[in-house]
């Protein structure tokens, strides 16, 4: 019952901004966060909701009179504003709005601002236009950046492909981590490829259940491989390479026995074995079951 009002609460507010008399305003955005804590380095997400109150039509162009821009300001607790690490701004360019029309965008925020530092944020989005005489801006959201703790980590080596290119005494090195941070609402699970200067990809690759951690392991080509339980029964099966791409993906059930991973040390290969194969739509269902 509680929930049910909570989520009639939240409703109402939303539709209250939405069909609130704007008599001054031209254009009503609202800015939402899915979540409240990102690991350090992890992709921030943004969505903006913006209505055209303006009672014409809105167009984002290239022309002088259609130029505007949809921009962020990002600041820390002691009030230092995040420098933009990119000349480009989020892509509005080629929206129209028609009066009283609402558009979502979801932008990538850390893709244009330095937020890669630890710590906690504040943000406000706002919108520029050629034909209005003032800017407007949303309301403020607040997130912070964690940085997870570590649950396995494994440093390999690169695989050189090209003959002749390999520098014995310069083999170039990654770090494979397994890191979990709590986003809110539940444990993550995350991937994370890094040398010393650069972080390669941080990716999610699950959630933790029942205090389990993925079953890690790495083969003679340095890729990694993850069994990770997603439910009693069902455990995902994962293949990365260097890079950070996705090499293979294979789904695992449980039956008289429990699939585990197993390196063979004359080969340098991995498998799965034990459990089965699972079927898609019988004993899992993706998004569900599988949410990665």
């Amino acid at each position: 019952m509680k929930k049910l009002l909570l989520a009639a609460t939240f409703f109402i507010a939303l539709l209250g901004f939405f069909t609130m008399p704007s008599a001054k305003a031209q254009v009503a955005l609202k800015l939402l966060m899915s979540r409240k804590n990102y690991l350090q380095y992890e992709t921030v997400y943004a969505k903006v909701v913006m209505r055209n109150d303006s009672g014409r039509p809105l167009a984002f162009g290239h022309n002088e009179k259609l130029r505007g821009q949809l921009l962020f300001e990002i600041t820390r607790p002691n009030g230092e504003v995040v420098q933009r690490i990119s000349k480009d701004t989020p892509p509005v360019i080629g929206t129209v709005l028609k009066p009283g029309q609402v558009e979502d965008f979801i932008i990538p925020v850390s893709k244009f601002y330095d937020v890669k530092e630890l710590g906690r944020y504040n943000i406000v989005a706002y919108v520029t236009h050629a034909s209005m005489k003032k800017d407007y801006q949303s309301n403020y959201h607040g997130f912070e950046v964690k940085p997870g703790v570590s649950l396995w980590s494994r440093t390999v080596g690169v695989p050189e492909y090209l003959p002749g290119e390999k520098d014995p005494e310069k083999v170039k090195t990654v770090t494979y981590s397994i890191k979990s941070m709590h986003d809110g609402q539940r444990k993550v699970i995350y991937l994370s490829i890094e040398d010393k200067k650069n972080v390669y990809s941080v990716k999610k690759i699950g959630y933790e259940m029942a205090d389990t951690i993925p079953a890690c392991e790495t083969d003679s080509f340095s890729r990694l491989h993850l069994l990770l339980r997603s439910t009693p029964k069902i455990y995902g099966y994962f293949v990365y390479n260097t890079k950070g791409t996705l090499e293979q993906r294979s789904v695992y059930k449980v039956t008289t026995t429990i699939p585990v991973l197993v390196h063979r040390d004359k080969t340098g290969t991995v498998i799965v074995a034990g459990g089965a194969k699972a079927r898609q739509g019988i004993d899992y269902q993706p998004g569900k079951d599988m949410p990665f």
